[in-house]
């Protein structure tokens, strides 16, 4: 899920910049784990030993945008990739 929707910031992106396809030239993911301790919720003031792990996945994309679908091997079509996501995700505008 988190790569669909890294895709569809690539092509809110490239339609705000009046472009019609981007490719990815570079690409992360990954998990950023942080941790916190917790409030014991029955003793006031209370912190439990055992931190609580939030595990956070991330994705990155470098883009190249362009009007022109022939620049590179493959492209993606930024209005197609926009509207399938919202509608995959059901993500209104």
């Amino acid at each position: 899920m988190t790569g669909d929707l890294c895709l569809l910031r690539c092509a809110e992106v490239t339609l705000s910049a009046d472009k019609k396809y981007f490719q990815v030239v570079d690409s992360e993911s990954g998990n950023s784990f942080n941790s916190f301790p917790a409030v014991n919720p029955f003793h006031d003031n209370h912190f439990n030993d055992d931190p609580f792990i939030n595990d956070i996945p991330f994705v990155t994309k470098t883009i190249r945008i362009s009007n022109n679908s022939s620049l590179a091997e493959f492209v993606y079509d930024a209005e197609v990739i926009n509207s399938s996501m919202r509608r995959k995700y059901e993500i209104k505008k």
